[in-house]
């Protein structure tokens, strides 16, 4: 990728492929844990250029602003800053869910469900749903604002897979894959 091109669409679609190998894979805890470091990542590319460090209310106002369930009257828990940042710092740093109950499912809807310890079970493909569709409303606000330059850049630092096919061997260059 050249200097000029714009890393953000190339990022999301490389974040899109990864994560359904994971979800393909039955993987649904790694899945979850992937989508709350994919909504750090898109905290972070929204901070103001003059900040490094997403904060607890980063987390959370991405959260609030860009995370909605399309069809809320459908599930029986809908997301919150507060709650999915506590679920993020469980399953980030410990594998727990620190207190709150959670669990990650396949079905179609959220649940919770009162009287299992209070426990919410997120639906890991409308979570994804719902995280694509917040991750492009928040790459369109970006667009559409006077900092785009900053998100790109910090799209421009985001890791990205870049596997070879062939032999390894000095002699051949490094070819992109899918």
């Amino acid at each position: 990728m050249n200097g000029d091109e714009d890393p953000c669409d190339a990022i999301v679609l490389q974040m899109v492929a990864e994560s359904r190998r994971v979800r393909e894979a039955g993987a649904l805890l790694t899945a979850g844990i992937l989508a709350f470091v994919i909504i750090d990542a898109m905290a972070w590319a929204g901070l103001p250029h003059d900040r490094t460090q997403v904060r607890r209310s980063d987390f959370m106002e991405w959260v609030e602003h860009y995370l909605r369930t399309p069809y809320p009257e459908k599930v029986e828990w809908d997301y919150n800053g507060s709650d999915m940042y506590e679920y993020r710092c469980g399953m980030l740093h410990t594998i727990s869910s620190q207190g709150k109950m959670i669990a990650f499912h396949d079905g179609s809807h959220h649940r919770f469900r009162p009287d299992l310890d209070a426990t919410v079970g997120i639906s890991i493909p409308l979570l994804y749903d719902d995280l694509w569709t917040g991750v492009a409303r928040f790459l369109a606000d970006a667009r559409a604002g006077d900092h785009y330059d900053v998100v790109k850049a910090r799209f421009s630092e985001m890791y990205r897979f870049m596997p070879f096919k062939g032999e390894e061997s000095a002699a051949e260059p490094l070819q992109m894959g899918t």
